[in-house]
């Protein structure tokens, strides 16, 4: 499987350590609402990674990372390995933004990818 070398994730704030990572609630919701009174809800998430990008290995290694981690989301997905919401499993988890280079300073880099869950109630 796919190695997510991680050991925690935070909520809202990356931590100024390099190997952070923090997921933050993105403000958009999208609701369909159908005539059998069901509701299908999409909430997006973003995920930020501070990570080392002082050489262009590192930069190559981020890259690979992040790479693969949309791929290991849409797997899971695949699989359904998903989460539960309101009593209902997760119906899609997708990558709606891929990751990109927010911001760097002098020895590590923020980058960002945005998830979406889909999800009826």
């Amino acid at each position: 499987g796919y190695d997510t070398n991680v050991d925690g994730i935070d909520t809202d704030i990356v931590s100024a350590s390099t190997a952070s990572y923090a997921l933050s609630k993105e403000p958009t919701v999208n609701i369909k609402k159908y005539l059998s009174g069901k509701v299908e809800r999409t909430e997006y998430y973003q995920l930020t990674a501070r990570l080392d990008s002082q050489t262009n290995a590192d930069r190559k290694d981020n890259t690979m990372w992040l790479e693969g981690l949309e791929k290991w989301v849409k797997e899971q997905t695949e699989q359904g390995n998903v989460p539960i919401v309101n009593g209902k499993p997760v119906t899609d988890i997708y990558i709606s933004s891929s990751f990109y280079l927010g911001r760097n300073a002098e020895d590590n880099s923020l980058y960002s990818l945005t998830m979406a869950i889909r999800y009826t109630t």
